[in-house]
């Protein structure tokens, strides 16, 4: 598992509205760089594909938020 990005401002980890959850700040980023742009403007399809893997990537480092975020989702 790799560290988690450094929060980058104030901002909830999560909301949860009934029984949806939706989750702040995850990010493509990794070791400080981050894959940012629009796919078919700024990053071919493989860049956003990559940057999809990266934010997936980080999620299990968001664990024990995201655990706490569905505890309670039925």
């Amino acid at each position: 598992m790799t560290k988690p990005p450094d929060p980058v401002g104030l901002y909830l980890p999560f909301t949860r509205c009934g029984e949806l959850v939706f989750l702040s700040a995850i990010s493509s980023a990794r070791d400080g760089a981050m894959i940012t742009g629009k796919v078919g403007a700024d990053l071919t399809l493989e860049d956003g594909r990559e940057a999809a893997r990266r934010a997936a990537a980080n999620l299990p480092n968001n664990n024990a938020v995201t655990l706490e975020a569905i505890a309670h989702v039925t």
